[in-house]
């Protein structure tokens, strides 16, 4: 009974290519919905955005990987 949703800071160009390569590689059909989110809004309401001060790459956060009950 799990339900899946990935959230992406991709553009949907990015995210569409992405799941080509994934379905290419594992000759599967991903089904789950990828929301494209480039502006961080969605992943900073849930959270979902890592911490400033632990950035790598300083100009872009990074979404971590979460789970909702």
């Amino acid at each position: 009974s799990v339900k899946v949703l990935a959230i992406s800071m991709d553009p949907v160009s990015v995210v569409e290519s992405w799941i080509e390569e994934i379905n290419a590689m594992t000759k599967t059909e991903l089904t789950f919905p990828i929301v494209s989110d480039t502006s961080g809004e969605i992943l900073h309401s849930l959270a979902m955005l890592d911490r400033p001060q632990t950035r790598v790459v300083k100009s872009r956060p990074v979404v971590m990987h979460s789970v909702f009950n």
